[in-house]
């Protein structure tokens, strides 16, 4: 049996250094998810902390709270250890973190039959994930993140309650497309051409003939997305693995497509990361279904990830 507790208690011991005995248990709790939670946040914290403690902290004591790091999140929160409160049989009512200092038991044993904790978690839990499509900023303010998260969150609802309406309903599932990593600006990014050289090197003795073509062909030819599919494939097709015709693919009348991998029912992504090139008659079999067949699939796996 282990005899210590794996633990600095370093949060503590910093509230204690810097405040001591003047903020209470509780306050000393609010101030660490507030610094936990909105980190990077100084004057905001700073004047918060002014607000709430300025009868007990001075303005010194309060930039240096605001200046504390702390990070990462327990597993229980506080809603379930001190906000689910059961009478106990003294007529008290007690919260699980209550209990367990008052009597010798295990969170597991509270959450058993013997105990009402259970029942009091499915309710809540109930009431928070209802099928009705009402919903209110008070239900977000609620959750410890940052004002910007928050803020996220609540633009993110309110376009779902405008399709809850549309819809006259709750759909089965809703497809939210984030935006993509703020790209650097200023700097000089490689070709299209130079790209798919870099990557033909490496497989050199695998595809010489492409690879001399590739050399040969010029950047601005290398804009039409099906000429840069075609070599970024290895000149196959996606869903066969068939050598692509490169005469046909470049005519007027052409029996290849362009075909999104996640359809465009679900996201509006053409970049090329969501493009293959395959044959026009496999495209039309496949419709929009989501994912492709099992057989085109397990078929060329192999190819896919090369």
């Amino acid at each position: 049996m282990d005899v210590e507790i794996p633990g600095t208690l370093k949060t503590e011991q910093e509230l204690e250094r810097l405040v001591g005995s003047r903020l209470k248990y509780r306050e000393k709790e609010e101030v660490i998810a507030k610094v936990t939670v909105l980190p990077d946040s100084g004057d905001m914290l700073i004047n918060w902390l002014k607000k709430e403690f300025g009868e007990k902290l001075t303005v010194k004591e309060c930039e240096a709270l605001a200046r504390l790091k702390f990070r990462d999140w327990g597993s229980l929160s506080g809603k379930l250890l001190n906000g689910l409160r059961e009478e106990a049989p003294d007529g008290q009512t007690l919260s699980i973190i209550d209990r367990m200092r008052e009597e010798p038991v295990t969170l597991m044993e509270l959450l058993s039959e013997k105990y009402g904790y259970a029942g009091l978690i499915k309710k809540h839990n109930a009431s928070m994930t209802d099928d009705s499509a009402s919903f209110s900023y008070d239900e977000i303010h609620q959750y410890r993140t940052s004002p910007a998260v928050k803020k996220m969150i609540w633009q993110t609802m309110r376009v779902c309650m405008e399709i809850f309406s549309i819809m006259g309903g709750v759909p089965e599932k809703i497809f939210l497309e984030v935006t993509r990593k703020k790209e650097v600006t200023g700097t000089r990014s490689d070709s299209r051409k130079s790209k798919l050289i870099k990557l033909y090197e490496s497989i050199r003795e695998e595809v010489p003939s492409l690879l001399e073509a590739l050399r040969q062909t010029d950047d601005a030819s290398l804009k039409s997305k099906r000429l840069f599919l075609y070599y970024q494939q290895l000149g196959r097709c996606m869903y066969s693995g068939s050598e692509i015709d490169l005469g046909d693919l470049l005519s007027n009348k052409s029996h290849y497509d362009i075909d999104h991998i996640f359809p465009r029912s679900l996201t509006k992504d053409d970049s090329f990361d969501n493009l293959v090139l395959v044959d026009q008659s496999l495209n039309r079999e496949k419709t929009d279904a989501y994912p492709i067949a099992e057989g085109i699939r397990k078929k060329q796996f192999a190819f896919w990830k090369r």
